[in-house]
């Protein structure tokens, strides 16, 4: 199941918002993820854009263990 799939089960995302949630996710996976581990990444990555961390660089630092906190939440 791709990304977009996983954003449109998730609810409506603007075009931007699609865009940047596959540049993080193509950032994040890891090389050589199985078709398993992809959609799981994907679904976490939908999942945290809907709690409102929604910046690319804190996703990305979610993803790298480099996270920071308060995150920017959009209003």
């Amino acid at each position: 199941m791709s990304l977009k799939h996983q954003a449109a089960s998730a609810g409506i995302f603007k075009p931007s918002d699609l865009e940047l949630l596959c540049r993080v996710l193509d950032m994040t996976l890891p090389e050589g993820a199985s078709a398993r581990e992809r959609e799981a990444h994907a679904a976490t990555l939908v999942t945290l854009f809907k709690a409102g961390i929604v910046e690319e660089a804190d996703l990305v630092a979610t993803f790298n263990g480099t996270a920071r906190q308060p995150f920017n939440k959009a209003a």
